[in-house]
Parts: C-alpha cells; sequence; structure tokens
C-alpha cells in the first residue's frame, strides 16, 4: 500500500513537471489553435474543392507532426531523462524507496500519456468543429476528413513511440544540448524530406519512353497514371466509379489499332469505333435523335447578294441523326430513376460529374471552353435539298415559307463564328443548342479514358526501343535505382511515405478530370510530402515486367523496421539506465 503511494506520488511529480513548463503550455496551445484555424479553413473555403482540401489537410498534418508534436516529445523527453541527471534531481528521487527501473517505467508512462493528451486533444478540436460545421451545412468530403483524421490518430502514435524510444535512447549517452541540437537539425530537415520524391517526379516528365508500335512516345509519368488508373480501377478506387468502369470496358473490347483513330473523324471507315459508340450511347439512353426547331434573326448574310436572309426572321431546323440528351433530361432521367440499375449508376454518376465542375466554376458554359474546337465531330446531321429530301436539315424564312438547305459545315461554322457567311445574335437559341453540357462533360471523360485504355494496351505488349542515340529506359534505370537507395537511408521519407501509403485510397479523389481536362492521380499531392513510385523493369524481350511492378518503398516492411528499431532502442535505454553510475 505505501510502495503504491510512494508510486502515485512519483507520477503526479513527473506529471507537474512536464506541465510547469512554459515551453510545453506554449506549444499545447500554439497545436490547439492551429488545429482549430486548420478546421475552419478547410470547411469554409474548400468546402467545394477536394484538391484544395486534401492539399491543404496535409499541410496541416505536416505542421502538426513535424513541428509542433516533434517539439513537444523532444522537450518531455530532454526534461524527464536528460536534464534530470544534469541538474542532479534524479538524486532526489533515488532516494525514494523505488527501484531506478520503477523510475524509468513511471516516466515513461507518464511521457507517452501526456503525448496521448496532446495527440487526442487536438484530433477532437478537429471532430467537433468538422461535426458542428456539417450539421449547419452537408460538407461533401466531411467523410473523407474524418477517415483522414482517425489514421491521424494511428500514424502518430506509430511516429511518436518511435520519437520517444529514440530521444530516451540518446538521453542516456548526450547532454540535453546536444540532443536538443541533433533534433533541432531533424526537424528542420523533415520539412524538406519530400524533396527527393518532387525531382523524381520532375524527372519522370522529362523521360519519354519509345516503344515499337509505331506510335508517339509515353513519358513515364503518363506510364505510372496509366498503370495505377487501372489498379485503382480493379479495386473500386476511382471517382464516378460507374461512369469510369463503364466506359474503361467498353474501350478495352477495341484493339489498338481501332484507337488510335479515335475522335479523329466523323467518318466511321476512319474511326472505327464511331458506329459502336452511337450504339453504346444509345443502350445508356443518352441519345435523344430527332429534329430541333429554333426561331431567330438573321441580321446579316455576307453572300446574300438577293437579301433572302438578310434582317429576316427564319426557323432553322435541324435534324439529329445522333443527339445527346440535354442537361434536364438527364436530371429528370436520374430523379425519376427511368432507367436500368446500370444506366441509372451511369447516369447518376455523369451528373455528379457536371455539378462538380459548375461547384468549382460556377457555371456549365465553362466544360464547353475545352472542347470547342471538338465542335465538328458533335454530331452527324442530314444533307440534301429539302426540295426532295424531306429529312434534310433547313432554314425557313417565315416571311416567304422557303426553305434553304443546311449543311453541316454552314452549322459548324455559324456555331463557332468562323467560315460562316451568318451573323447571328450570339444569345440566340441556335447557340444553346450546342452548348450541351452533357455531350462536352461525356467527351471530357470518354477522351482521358480512352487514351488510358490506348497506352495500357501499349505498355502491356509493345516492346520498348532504346538506343545509344536516345537512351531513355537507361535513364529511367539510372535515376530510379539513385533514388532508391537515397529512399533506404531517408527516415525524412519514411516517414512522409508511410503518412501517404496510410491514406490508402484518397477515395472520391484518386482523379478529378474536370480540373485541367485530363486525368491525373497527383492531383491532390501536397509538394511537401513523399509519395509511392513504381519501380519498372523490362523482360527479356524488352516488354515492361507488370507483374512484377513494385514501388520504390515497401511502408510495410518501413513501418515494421521503425517498430522494431523503437522497442531495441527502448529495451537498450532502460538497461542503461538501471546500470548507469550518477555522479553524487
Amino acid at each position: 500500500m505505501k510502495r503504491g503511494l510512494i508510486i502515485l506520488k512519483l507520477n503526479k511529480y513527473i506529471f507537474a513537471k512536464i506541465f510547469r513548463s512554459y515551453a510545453i503550455g506554449i506549444i499545447f496551445l500554439l497545436s490547439l489553435l492551429l488545429s482549430l484555424l486548420f478546421s475552419l479553413i478547410l470547411f469554409l473555403y474548400f468546402k467545394n474543392d477536394g484538391t484544395a482540401f486534401v492539399k491543404n489537410f496535409q499541410f496541416y498534418v505536416l505542421i502538426f507532426y513535424c513541428i509542433l508534436l516533434f517539439l513537444y516529445i523532444l522537450i518531455i523527453i530532454v526534461k524527464l531523462f536528460s536534464q534530470q541527471i544534469e541538474d542532479n534531481s534524479l538524486l532526489l528521487i533515488i532516494t525514494k524507496p523505488v527501484s531506478r527501473m520503477q523510475i524509468f517505467i513511471s516516466q515513461t508512462i507518464v511521457s507517452f500519456l501526456s503525448i496521448i493528451m496532446f495527440i487526442i486533444s487536438n484530433i477532437l478540436i478537429l471532430f467537433i468543429v468538422g461535426i458542428v460545421l456539417n450539421s449547419f451545412n452537408d460538407y461533401p468530403y466531411y467523410h473523407f476528413y474524418v477517415q483522414m483524421i482517425l489514421k491521424l490518430i494511428i500514424f502518430t502514435f506509430i511516429f511518436s513511440f518511435t520519437l520517444l524510444s529514440g530521444i530516451i535512447f540518446l538521453s542516456m549517452f548526450f547532454n540535453s544540448h546536444v540532443i536538443f541540437l541533433i533534433f533541432a537539425v531533424l526537424c528542420s530537415l523533415f520539412i524538406l524530406g519530400g524533396l527527393p520524391s518532387q525531382i523524381l517526379d520532375l524527372e519522370l516528365n522529362n523521360i519519354a519512353i519509345s516503344f515499337d508500335n509505331g506510335g508517339a512516345p509515353i513519358n513515364m509519368s503518363d506510364i505510372k497514371t496509366d498503370l495505377l488508373f487501372k489498379k485503382y480501377l480493379n479495386q473500386g478506387l476511382l471517382r464516378y466509379q460507374n461512369l469510369t468502369t463503364t466506359l474503361y470496358q467498353f474501350f478495352d473490347k477495341f484493339d489498338q489499332n481501332d484507337l488510335v483513330n479515335f475522335g479523329t473523324s466523323n467518318d466511321p471507315t476512319i474511326d472505327t469505333t464511331l458506329a459502336k459508340r452511337y450504339d453504346f450511347y444509345d443502350q445508356l439512353r443518352l441519345e435523344n435523335d430527332g429534329r430541333v426547331d429554333t426561331s431567330m434573326k438573321i441580321r446579316t448574310w455576307a453572300d446574300d447578294e438577293k437579301g433572302i436572309f438578310t434582317n429576316q426572321e427564319v426557323i432553322i431546323s435541324i435534324n439529329f441523326l445522333h443527339n445527346i440528351i440535354s442537361y434536364d433530361q438527364l436530371q429528370a432521367d436520374v430523379e425519376t430513376k427511368a432507367n436500368d440499375q446500370q444506366t441509372y449508376l451511369f447516369k447518376v454518376d455523369l451528373l455528379n460529374f457536371i455539378n462538380d465542375y459548375i461547384k468549382i466554376y460556377g457555371s456549365r458554359d465553362a466544360l464547353i471552353s475545352y472542347w470547342e474546337n471538338d465542335f465538328p465531330n458533335l454530331l452527324s446531321f442530314v444533307e440534301g435539298d429539302p426540295k426532295t429530301n424531306p429529312e434534310a436539315s433547313y432554314i425557313l424564312v417565315k416571311s416567304t415559307q422557303q426553305k434553304y438547305s443546311l449543311t453541316s459545315k454552314d452549322i459548324v461554322g455559324a456555331y463557332k463564328n468562323t467560315e460562316s457567311t451568318y451573323n447571328f445574335d450570339p444569345a440566340d437559341a441556335y447557340t444553346k443548342i450546342f452548348n450541351n453540357p452533357v455531350y462536352f462533360a461525356l467527351r471530357i471523360v470518354e477522351n482521358e479514358i480512352e487514351n488510358i485504355v490506348y497506352q495500357n494496351k501499349v505498355i502491356a505488349n509493345a516492346k520498348v526501343i532504346d538506343s545509344l542515340q536516345n537512351p531513355q529506359w537507361d535513364k529511367y534505370n539510372n535515376f530510379v535505382n539513385k533514388y532508391w537507395w537515397i529512399n533506404k537511408f531517408n527516415i525524412f521519407e519514411h516517414f512522409n511515405q508511410l503518412w501517404t501509403s496510410m491514406l490508402g485510397s484518397y477515395g472520391n479523389f484518386w482523379f478529378n478530370p474536370f480540373v485541367i481536362s485530363e486525368i491525373k492521380l497527383d492531383g491532390e499531392q501536397n509538394e511537401f510530402f513523399s509519395y509511392p513510385n513504381l519501380f519498372l523493369q523490362l523482360n527479356n524481350d524488352n516488354t515492361i515486367d507488370l507483374k512484377n511492378s513494385k514501388n520504390i518503398q515497401n511502408s510495410q516492411d518501413v513501418l515494421i523496421g521503425y517498430l522494431t528499431l523503437a522497442i531495441v532502442l527502448f529495451i537498450s535505454a532502460a538497461f542503461v539506465w538501471k546500470n548507469r553510475r550518477i555522479a553524487q
């Protein structure tokens, strides 16, 4: 009983020694303020921007664990283990009827409890702010935010135990000044931990690999994206999963040669995917065939020598062979669940894609800015003389009721306001017919996924061409090998990558193709962190060995290695503490 009271008093003494420190109090308060400000900023300023949301959350993680948590643990351990020997306060403790090992264990337990209190206090701030703000407004990234916080708890516990063991071990051999100097340098270097990874990414962007299929070289960064895209697709980790999977499976049915001419022509003999794409859209209930009429006034017509159209009210009647449904119709189909389950889920994703775009850019019209040049391939029109072909598109002059043929070239020219003899009011209904966000959204995703499918087929089947004049593969191999060796000894990068690999998938953040009109899997990466990179090698026949591709850093091995090292250092420190001679 008496021994238990002594140990309890010892623990209270240790707690008091920790929290009497002004430095500990300041760091604790700064961390709480940081957690409060970052959580407010994330929800109030980046509520609709997933990329910025993830990047800025990782800034918080970097500052929290690399600076505040780092310094908090450093000051506590040095104060309890190193400075107690320097100021002889340990002599007072060991006069009590408790063993040295009991003192060591008590100081370690109290230290770790105070660290847990530090971490949990900040996590609670993050949780409370998220819960309160989400109760007023259903934030799209709230659940992902909660997942990241839970993973942050696990990561900081691992980091804390490793750092605690390392500092305790060093405290057995060095005074507090030396330890502060060592870890001040380490703390500053942690901020640069992502530098080797960033250099690698920059180098990969400059290395283009040639294949024997006769196509253009493919950048190593794109090869990495293509392979990861397929991997994440199979694991169900991609954003707009139903939209993405359906399109990927469709294009994967074509061979390499068919995909080469994808989207290059409205002629099905050139683009052999065209007819099947129309059938595909029809199966998904995305087509709305038929005639569209719109009234407008033509102000001038350069070639109108007889004044047929000048200052005339006309009806433009366009008969579509293939026309994509409107945004309103897509929305109605989703609300009424008008189609089968697969089609319904596809349309839900397509609608979400467009709505996400609108949230970021504020307008449906922003979709069109990426694909205006694609307008000639928008639709197929029936051409011909309206007198002999009742299915043809035409212009009807209201005053004379006379019909004149309207060709695809006329329509395209009028829309683009070039090569056109027409001069329309830019806000008229004619333009609205073709500014179809559903079509342009579909083309954005379709084009990118088709390109990834094509490149994956090249990567899987074609042989790498590497000549003495252009040794790109050797350049890649040499650089990755150097990075591999740097990574072996770069403890800063080890923990950075341990955090990013613990995130697993970004869920809804693996790609946002609408951000820059191309699919990238690293849009949410923070430049100060390191991320897993693939290490690729060639087979004997010069094809890429996809079966044995692996990450340069095996984060599972790193985790096991550091936990094992931490346990060894802790046991060694305990042995030294028990047997070291303390000067009187």
